[in-house]
């Protein structure tokens, strides 16, 4: 175990974050390190933590509702954990069955059970331990690590590969996140599928799909010095659980979805060009308070549409759940998923590293 940083004086008048750092490297290296000590050797890879995200991703490929990049917000909304265990054990549940099931904390908690009394893990999570903005990494991956110990162990160089050719994750740290314990169910769901509406008319069988959504991509993503961006405000946010069960009471098809996708998106382009309009950070002590105040609120108003964009990915989610949608539909459907998730993502990340 390497010592980095830590003396016996460090425990002695207890530190607490050299300590903690210290058990963490013991775990890391009797717990994770020993469990793939074979697999790293015949890859020839001596970072552990790489070849589980490559198994991960190998293992949940055929999924198309799940990508998982990281060991926190890819977990989150309780579809990669079903999928990893799923992939290797399809016998011990339906996949569609979790797929609907309407929020992440009930998906975990699946999850945590199938693992327990079929794989013979213990519960060393709660489900609200991961089902929130940032979850632990650490306990993530000890986790993942004791599925691993359990389920067939084949990594492919290519898996390999592909994890190496990701982007880096962004510096955001765990304590710069808020941690609202009052989200709805379907905050942290920004990873279910998202299907793109589209319309029918009577002399085409097969759906035209609106551009609607990559059109806005398209602009938001444009430097355009035109473009007057929109005053700082506080956004409007109706009462969220009016929304979702409105949506959750509506039929289940891509015209009442197409409706909810394009109410999200124009916020989603108005929070943009909000955060955008606030500038930068001033010398001004007083003005400095002002503008934190200012993005203090605008923080709380991201936070209350968290429950609209995942009611919407819900929608997405049973959609593709059906099994109704043609082929090219499920096409068009992955790549809304992939463009909602992305413009969240950021909007969510530059909102965090603005605040701190």
């Amino acid at each position: 175990v390497d010592l980095v940083n830590i003396g016996s004086s460090d425990i002695v008048d207890g530190n607490h974050k050299l300590t903690l750092g210290l058990i963490w490297n013991i775990i890391l290296h009797w717990q994770v390190k020993n469990v793939m000590k074979n697999i790293m050797a015949g890859l020839q890879q001596t970072n552990s933590e790489k070849i589980l995200l490559s198994w991960v991703r190998q293992s949940t490929r055929n999924y198309p509702q799940v990508n998982v990049i990281n060991f926190t917000t890819s977990w989150s909304d309780g579809l990669a954990l079903n999928a990893l265990i799923h992939s290797h054990r399809p016998d011990l549940f339906d996949w569609n069955s979790v797929v609907c099931q309407q929020s992440a904390t009930q998906r975990l908690e699946h999850a945590f059970n199938i693992a327990k009394y079929q794989l013979g893990i213990e519960k060393l999570l709660d489900p609200e331990d991961v089902a929130t903005t940032y979850p632990d990494k650490k306990s993530i991956l000890m986790y993942i690590t004791s599925l691993f110990q359990v389920l067939p162990q084949q990594v492919s160089i290519e898996a390999i590969q592909e994890v190496e050719m990701l982007p880096r994750p962004s510096k955001v740290t765990r304590e710069e996140h808020f941690q609202l314990h009052h989200q709805m169910h379907y905050s942290q769901q920004i990873t279910v599928s998202l299907a793109q509406g589209y319309e029918r008319t009577p002399s085409s069988p097969k759906p035209r799909f609106k551009s609607y959504a990559y059109t806005q991509a398209g602009y938001v993503a444009t430097s355009d010095p035109t473009r007057s961006p929109l005053p700082s405000q506080r956004l409007e946010a109706p009462e969220d659980k009016s929304f979702g069960r409105s949506l959750m009471e509506t039929e289940v098809n891509l015209d009442s979805y197409q409706t909810a996708l394009e109410e999200v998106l124009s916020w989603l382009l108005s929070a943009e060009d909000t955060l955008q309009a606030q500038g930068e950070i001033s010398n001004d002590v007083e003005e400095v308070k002002e503008q934190f105040h200012t993005h203090e609120g605008f923080m709380m108003d991201l936070t209350s549409h968290q429950g609209r964009v995942g009611n919407v990915l819900q929608l997405g989610s049973q959609l593709i759940g059906i099994g109704k949608l043609l082929e090219d539909e499920e096409s068009e459907v992955q790549e809304q998923m992939n463009l909602l998730n992305s413009r969240w993502e950021c909007l969510r990340v530059a909102s965090m590293e603005k605040q701190s």
